[in-house]
């Protein structure tokens, strides 16, 4: 293991310097900054590969686990392992952990997937690992085997598991495709977690605004069949999601029967509390002045704030969460640095302050495309830009004619225009609360 160890270090050297800024944001990928290949490389990957090819299943994890640590393109030692995956189910575990940790899914991985979720004997890290691919393959056929995981992880009662994968629910850009097949679905006995499914679509921070729209349609006309009620309310426990908080609200005044006692349950468990009619001003009505002095001096919502904070689509670019995507500048303690005036400032002039490394940049590219967005990540060959509507745009260097900071933020001044101040004084709210808790 040590002289594998040994060639998967002196596999790359660093290139040497070309005098142009590395860029704002480190590169912690491995031991080089930008690695490049020499006389020695091609040789040293051919003996990998075929210790690879003969490796068993322990060697294979460490082999790749050293490849990668040392940024040598593990694609070829990737096929490998899947290629035995799909033979043998004792690599599934080992093939599945490493594909849920790629940005890029090769085809094959719907067929291990599936494999992962519905054989008996996989774990329930396997089962995680199975729904994070899942919800990233755009096919109706990968629909039954992620509920038939998110099942098996609630018959296992690891709730801090099922969590990750009802984030990886809300994070998927590919389940609104399979709204069909998931409505076919919706009286088998995974029904419930049809239903989990579309309360994830229906404020997911990567669900478009139709696929929103039309999870929330569903929901409703759901919602409008008696039957159905009951398990959309233990849906929203399992997901702890509030969409459906009105509904549940209401319900609760039926406390005699047993749908009104399963909604105060859901109502004391997700901390839901009675709202009162809003009458406050929009924020467009008010001068900016006026609207942050009023948001200031208004108390909110903190758990309606939430639900806003997802309705307004600020989840396309700012966390609240450590483990979640960071995009943009992360809100999770942003009430520490930032006073309440300060962050209704913020949201209420976005062009006034410009956080530091979220500047909006334009590139030009050779063949004369133009991306607008700021910079989640720079690399030695490459920069990746975030638009305005959420949309990544990875750009290599080699093909950028013109690049400039641009003086106003991506955030549109406009962002706060539809709320009133009540509701943007309940997101305020939110920030300051989740501050408390990191």
């Amino acid at each position: 293991s040590n002289i594998l160890s040994a060639l998967c270090r002196l596999y790359n050297e660093e290139d040497k310097w070309n005098g142009e800024s590395w860029g704002t944001r480190p590169d912690t990928r491995g031991p080089y900054y930008k690695p490049v290949t020499w006389s020695e490389s091609q040789k040293i990957h051919q003996f990998l590969d075929s210790v690879m090819s003969k490796a068993s299943h322990d060697q294979t994890s460490f082999l790749l686990t050293e490849m990668s640590r040392n940024r040598i393109n593990v694609d070829r030692a990737l096929a490998v392992l899947i290629e035995k995956a799909l033979k043998d189910d004792g690599y599934v575990a080992e093939a599945i952990s490493r594909l849920a940790n790629r940005d890029d899914l090769p085809a094959e991985t719907e067929a291990i997937a599936i494999k992962a979720a519905t054989l008996p004997e996989s774990s329930d890290q396997t089962l995680l690992d199975a729904i994070n691919c899942l919800t990233r393959i755009p096919s109706d056929a990968a629909i039954p085997p992620l509920l038939e995981a998110l099942s098996k992880l609630d018959q296992h009662n690891q709730k801090a598991l099922l969590a990750k994968a009802i984030f990886s629910l809300e994070e998927s850009r590919t389940l609104e495709t399979s709204l069909p097949q998931l409505q076919q679905l919706s009286t088998s006995p995974v029904g419930l977690w049809v239903d989990v499914a579309l309360l994830a679509m229906a404020t997911g921070k990567q669900t478009s605004v139709e696929g929103r729209q039309r999870a929330a349609e569903i929901l409703d006309a759901s919602w409008a069949n008696p039957s159905r009620r009951a398990r959309l309310l233990e849906a929203s426990l399992k997901s702890h999601n509030i969409y459906l908080e009105d509904q549940i609200l209401e319900t609760t005044h039926d406390s005699n029967s047993d749908l009104g006692k399963l909604a105060l349950r859901v109502k004391s468990e997700l901390k839901l509390k009675e709202r009162q009619p809003d009458r406050t001003p929009s924020i467009k009505s008010l001068s900016p002045e006026e609207a942050i002095q009023q948001v200031v001096s208004t108390k909110g919502d903190i758990r309606f704030g939430e639900r806003l904070f997802v309705k307004a689509n600020c989840v396309g670019c700012h966390a609240v969460d450590k483990s979640a995507r960071q995009i943009g500048p992360y809100l999770g303690n942003i009430a520490k640095t930032y006073k309440r005036p300060q962050l209704a400032e913020a949201i209420v002039l976005p062009n006034k302050t410009i956080a530091q490394g979220f500047a909006t940049v334009s590139i030009a590219t050779i063949d004369g495309k133009i991306y607008t967005g700021f910079v989640v990540k720079e690399e030695a060959d490459r920069v990746i830009i975030r638009d305005a509507k959420a949309n990544e745009f990875v750009i290599p260097k080699d093909d950028i004619d013109e690049r400039a900071n641009i003086e106003t933020s991506i955030m549109p001044e406009t962002v706060a225009h539809e709320l009133t101040v009540f509701e943007l004084s309940s997101i305020v709210d939110y920030l300051e609360d989740q501050a408390k808790h990191q």
